[in-house]
C-alpha cells in the first residue's frame, strides 16, 4: 500500500505538488509519526521553514517534485547555505542540526513508502566541526560567588508582588544555588515558555529520611527534593520515574528562606515566580546582566573577536563539572543522564545513580558568599 504522500518522483516522471506543499506534508507527517517532543518538534519545524525558504530561491530550475530535485542537486550546497545564512553564534551546530532533521525525515519517508527504483538517496555530508576551543564552558567557583553577590543587589521589578514572594533578590540567590547543585534546566526552575515541571512545594521535603524510605541513600539530610528533568517529563515515550535528590546544607537554607518570605504558600504553588514582563526581566536576560555586571566573560567570538557573554543554560554544565570533580561518574548521575561505563544495558537496567548523586551533592565545594 502505497503511503498517501506522492513524494517521490513516479516511474512516469509525472510531475508531484509544490515543492513547498511537499516539504511541510512530509514534515508534518513525520513529526506526527514519531510523536516528538515539543522541543524537538520545534527543531525540525525550523529545519522545514530553511528548507522551503532555500527551495523558492531555486524554483525557476525545478520542473519536478522536490524530493526527487535531489538526484541532482548536492545536499552539501543547502546545508552551506544554512551555515552562511545563520544568525547564532555558532553555525557549525546550526548546520549539523538541519542536516540530522533533514536526514530523519527522509530515512522515515523511505521507510513509509521505497522509492523507486531509479532513486539514489543523497549521501549527507560529514558532521561539521563545532569547535569553541577559545570559550569556556564553566564558570569558576569564585565567578559563581561574584554571581551571588551580585544577584543579592537585584531590584524588585515594578510590577513584582513582594508581599506574597519575598524580595526579587532572594529568588534569584535560591535558583543560582539550586541549578549550581542539581543542574535544573531552565524550565525545572521557572514556569515560562514550554515549561511543565517548574518546581513546586509538594515536591520539597524537609524530613532527613528520603521519601521513597529507601535504606541505601543518605538518613540524616537537611531536607529532600523529588522532581522531574524538563525535557524528560515533557517527553512522549512514557512515565518517568522522578529523581530523588537530597538537599546540601546551602540548598537547605535557600528554600526554608523562600518558605519564611511566603507563610501562607499552598503545597501546589511554584517555588519561583515566574518572569515578570517581557521588556528585560526574562531569566536570560537578567543572568546576562548579571555577568556583565560581574565582567565574567565566556571568552572570545573566534569570527570577530568580540567577547561572547553567558547564557543561562552554562549553569547547567558547571553543575556537571563541579560534581565530577567531586567524585567520578556522578555528574551524569546528577544531571539525570545515563551513568557512563559498561554496555547501554547494564547502564539501564543494573546501574541505580541515587545514592552516588546523593554522595555528591552532601560533598560539593561552595563558594564561601553561599549562606548556610
Amino acid at each position: 500500500m502505497n503511503h498517501p504522500l506522492r513524494i517521490w518522483l513516479p516511474d512516469d516522471g509525472s510531475v508531484s505538488a509544490s515543492p513547498e506543499a511537499e516539504i511541510k506534508a512530509s514534515f508534518d507527517a513525520c513529526i506526527a509519526a514519531k510523536k516528538l517532543a515539543p522541543g524537538t518538534v520545534s527543531e525540525y519545524k525550523t529545519t522545514e521553514r530553511k528548507l522551503i525558504t532555500w527551495v523558492r530561491a531555486l524554483r525557476p530550475s525545478m520542473p519536478r517534485g522536490f524530493w526527487a530535485f535531489f538526484r541532482e542537486t548536492p545536499l552539501s550546497d543547502f546545508l552551506a547555505w544554512v551555515r552562511e545564512n545563520s544568525t547564532g553564534e555558532n553555525r557549525s551546530r546550526s548546520q549539523n542540526k538541519a542536516s540530522q532533521n533533514l536526514h530523519a525525515v527522509m530515512a522515515w519517508l523511505e521507510r513509509k513508502q521505497p522509492p523507486c527504483e531509479s532513486w539514489r538517496a543523497p549521501l549527507f555530508p560529514d558532521k561539521a566541526p563545532d569547535s569553541n576551543a577559545a570559550q569556556k564552558v564553566t564558570l569558576a567557583l569564585e565567578e559563581v560567588g561574584r554571581l551571588y553577590l551580585a544577584a543579592g543587589e537585584l531590584r524588585d521589578p515594578p510590577a513584582w508582588p513582594r508581599s506574597s514572594c519575598g524580595p526579587f533578590n532572594h529568588q534569584w540567590q535560591a535558583a543560582i544555588v539550586l541549578m549550581v547543585t542539581y543542574g535544573l534546566d531552565t524550565g525545572s526552575v521557572w514556569l515560562f515558555g514550554r515549561s511543565r515541571s517548574a518546581l513546586r512545594w509538594s515536591q520539597v521535603y524537609w524530613h532527613p529520611r528520603p521519601p521513597s524510605k529507601r535504606g541505601d541513600l543518605p538518613q540524616d539530610a537537611p531536607g529532600w527534593l523529588v522532581y522531574k528533568r524538563q525535557k524528560v517529563s515533557e517527553n512522549l515515550r512514557g512515565d518517568q520515574t522522578p529523581m530523588e535528590r537530597p538537599m546540601s546544607r546551602q540548598v537547605a537554607w535557600q528554600l526554608r528562606r523562600l518558605a519564611a518570605n511566603r507563610p501562607d504558600f499552598h503545597r501546589l504553588d511554584l517555588v519561583f515566580r515566574p518572569p515578570v514582563g517581557t521588556h528585560g526581566q526574562r531569566p536570560p536576560e537578567i543572568f546576562r546582566r548579571l555577568c556583565t555586571q560581574c565582567a565574567i566573560h565566556q571568552g572570545l567570538d573566534l569570527r570577530n573577536g568580540n567577547p561572547v557573554t553567558w547564557d543561562l543554560k552554562k549553569l547547567r554544565k558547571t553543575c556537571g563539572t563541579w560534581h565530577e570533580r567531586t567524585e567520578r561518574g556522578a555528574a551524569a548521575a546528577v544531571l539525570g543522564h545515563m551513568p557512563e561505563g559498561g554496555s547501554k544495558v547494564t547502564s539501564k537496567h543494573y546501574l541505580d545513580p541515587a545514592p552516588l548523586a546523593a554522595r555528591a551533592i552532601l560533598a560539593t565545594e561552595y563558594p564561601p558568599e553561599f549562606p548556610v
